[in-house]
């Protein structure tokens, strides 16, 4: 979700269309896993692999074809308030 947010703030939510299918393809994926999970879960295991693996190479694109201007703006307060908390991954919160 805070991937989605900075996203978001950087610019990527200025069409409707992007938030819209961002918002209702992060629930189809929720639910295909659930699902896939039952089936198997081990290939629900790997399949969650392959698309957390092309997120990264996907962030490390975007990185590298926008370093410069990265490098020239402020964090986004939703990355600031993540990734500088105390409690990192909620585990507090469960």
């Amino acid at each position: 979700m805070h991937h989605l947010q900075i996203m978001e703030t950087l610019g990527g939510d200025q069409r409707w269309f992007d938030r819209f299918f961002a918002y209702h393809s992060a629930v189809v994926y929720y639910w295909i896993v659930i699902i896939y999970y039952l089936i198997s879960p081990k290939h629900s295991y790997h399949f969650m692999e392959m698309i957390e693996g092309h997120a990264r190479d996907t962030y490390t694109e975007f990185i590298l074809q926008n370093s410069e201007k990265l490098q020239e703006i402020l964090p986004p307060r939703v990355a600031c308030e993540y990734y500088m908390a105390k409690d990192l991954y909620m585990f507090d919160s469960f």
